[in-house]
């Protein structure tokens, strides 16, 4: 038998406002994590493959405002 869908009593969309922002908050975590660790993986490959590694440092040096970005999403949750 399916749910009956009812109206939200103002308490429930409360709390139901508060769960969409938390899970968009841990949808751009995911995202931004998931890139980085992407990131993370190509760098360690190409070093492994003997790549010199200033390279490397420089692109993991770009990726610092996504460091930061996952950083402020995990403290928000």
């Amino acid at each position: 038998m399916a749910p009956t869908r009812t109206r939200l009593a103002p308490l429930d969309q409360d709390v139901l406002a508060g769960l969409e922002a938390t899970d968009k908050r841990l949808y751009a975590l995911v995202h931004h994590a998931t890139k980085y660790r992407a990131v993370i993986r190509m760098t360690l490959r190409h070093l492994r493959q003997g790549a010199e590694p200033g390279p490397a440092r420089a692109e993991l040096e770009r990726w610092r405002g996504s460091i930061r970005e996952i950083k402020r999403l995990s403290r928000e949750l």
